[in-house]
Parts: C-alpha cells; structure tokens; sequence
C-alpha cells in the first residue's frame, strides 16, 4: 500500500466521524411532544384530594425547531440548502463563529463555506426510527491531522518483518 492512500484513507475516516459526530451532537435535543388528553369538564360536587407523583424532570419551554432558515451564532439567517424547507438547528460548537464566505458544490450536496474553513449544509436523510426523511443541519470544522507514525501502520500490517 502506497503511504499517499494510507494518508488518504486516514483523511476521509476522519471526516466521516466527523460527520457522525456533528449527527449525533446536533440530534442530542430533538424536542418530543407529548399529546395530553382533554380535561374532564368541572363538575359541581366538590373535588377529592388524590395523591400525585411529583414530576421528576422540570417542565421546559420547547423552542420552535425551525424558522425556515439556518440561524447562525451571530443571529445571520441563510435559506437552507439541498431542498430542505425547515432546517434541524444548527449545531455551530465550541469554535470561534466564521462569517460564510461562499457555497460549494462537492459530490452533488451544496455547503456553506466559512471563513475559517468550516462547512455546514442541510439535507434531508432517512430516519428509520421515524420512518421518514428528516432534516439535518450539518456543520464541519477543520482541524489538524493528528501525526501519523506510518512505521507503526507498516508493522501493523506486517510490512517489513520477516
């Protein structure tokens, strides 16, 4: 194996957990809502006091999921790109916010291109626990490759030991 595709495939493994990683982050607060059953109408005779279980979880306000724009961390708004109507919200990270500079087309999905080199995008990707397209909001950021000892790769494989 040539040392140029060992650092090739080191490359996309890195961007395709990050990928992963970037899905899974932005998922971590998808809002489920819980459809309640009507009151019983109020009656003339007197209530009786019933025990209640206290609620574990405190009560939370749920964001709208969609504005029908990508909401930067700086409150800029872009239209969502690939088809989608109501972009997933965006999750930017722990990094500096990067005005867009332009949109790129890599592979047929079209992305956001920062200043820093970030990318984000929108798609629409299956869910099989919804049984359903669902939006997406992916955001990538650069970093640098972590050295590779390619004599450990070597031994690995058996390269050079006899």
């Amino acid at each position: 194996m040539e040392r140029s595709s060992v650092g090739g495939s080191v490359l996309v493994v890195g961007v395709v957990a990050l990928c992963a990683a970037g899905y899974l982050f932005m998922r971590r607060d998808v809002v489920v809502e819980v459809e309640h059953a009507p009151a019983a109408p109020a009656s003339s005779a007197p209530a009786q006091p019933t025990a209640q279980a206290a609620d574990p979880l405190p009560q939370q306000k749920a964001e709208p999921v969609s504005t029908g724009f990508i909401v930067f961390p700086d409150g800029s708004r872009k239209p969502p790109l690939n088809g989608v109507k109501n972009p997933a919200k965006l999750a930017w990270g722990s990094e500096p916010f990067s005005p867009i500079v332009r949109t790129e087309n890599h592979n047929g999905v079209d992305w956001y291109r920062h200043a820093d080199g970030s990318y984000t995008t929108t798609q629409m990707k299956w869910r099989s626990d919804l049984g359903r397209d669902d939006a997406v909001t992916l955001c990538i950021h650069p970093k640098s490759p972590a050295p590779v000892d390619l004599g450990d790769l070597d031994t690995a494989a058996g390269v050079g030991k006899k």
